[in-house]
């Protein structure tokens, strides 16, 4: 259309330009004409060949036609032959677009991605929530405490190993269950023999007053143990042993049973002192 007299109307309609009106056209627009040798110099050279665009030309202008593209500083240029005129390139400064033009389709660019991106947070943390809430759980059965069962949901995967989790914390608490009975029954029955041999001291004669106090110790030692049972079955922590350790302690306790072993025998050979 740039190479003819005439112009075709969307009515049909031919319109004969004036040569004048079409430099005025040229001239606001931009577009200068080359030759072959010359495009070469004015950066024809650099210029890239675009097929899809080539061939949309053609279908427009009805013949075979070329463009290229040239990207410098200022702004692109496109370089066009048709087959009116096969041996001239039309050079068209793409002057005209603005950086206003490209601002909306920038805005919207932006605004696409900081939406894929506050989405993409979005899904990774409701994602992690179960792994978080699990970890939470695991934490608090190490701790010895047994959490309610977490709620299933998230990812197929995330469902999987909070069902095994539940599942876990299920069986460690009925092994505490267990633990515990048992403990509290073991407990039980030996108080009541200690029991029993506490009234049997009591029916003792007073010449074997040191012994029943000897075996009143062990009672109580034994009870002692058992009641840091209980206390840790109350507490469900770790069993803390306190111990009062002391030379006359240890003395006074071992002097009875002394007593009731007899005398020592010393498996000795002494030795004279120089």
């Amino acid at each position: 259309m740039l190479m003819t007299d005439k112009l075709q109307l969307e009515d049909g309609t031919q319109l004969v330009v004036p040569p004048a009106f079409r430099r005025e056209i040229y001239r606001e627009l931009g577009i200068s004409l080359y030759s072959n040798e010359a495009a070469e110099e004015a950066g024809l050279r650099w210029a890239q060949h675009y097929e899809f665009l080539s061939h949309q030309m053609a279908q427009q202008l009805g013949g075979p036609t070329e463009v290229r593209v040239e990207v410098n500083k200022s702004s692109p240029v496109v370089w066009l032959k048709t087959w009116l005129s096969p041996n001239i390139w039309v050079r068209v400064p793409l002057t005209e677009i603005h950086q206003g033009d490209f601002s909306p389709l920038f805005r919207y660019t932006l605004a696409i991605m900081l939406l894929a991106i506050g989405g993409a947070w979005l899904f990774i943390r409701i994602q992690n929530r179960p792994l978080v809430d699990l970890e939470h759980a695991a934490l608090q059965v190490g701790k010895g405490i047994i959490p309610p069962p977490l709620r299933e949901y998230g990812a197929s995967e995330v469902r999987s190993v909070t069902r095994a989790f539940n599942h876990m914390a299920a069986g460690v608490k009925q092994l505490a269950d267990d633990r515990t009975l048992l403990m509290a029954g073991v407990s039980h029955d030996l108080r009541t023999p200690l029991t029993r041999i506490r009234l049997a001291t009591e029916m003792m004669s007073e010449q074997d007053g040191y012994l029943a106090e000897s075996i009143n110790k062990d009672i109580e030692e034994c009870n002692a143990i058992i009641e840091q049972f209980i206390d840790y079955l109350r507490t469900g922590q770790e069993m803390r042993w306190k111990w009062r350790i002391s030379t006359q302690y240890s003395v006074r306790l071992l002097l009875p049973k002394v007593a009731m072993s007899g005398k020592l025998k010393p498996r000795f050979t002494p030795v004279a002192l120089r």
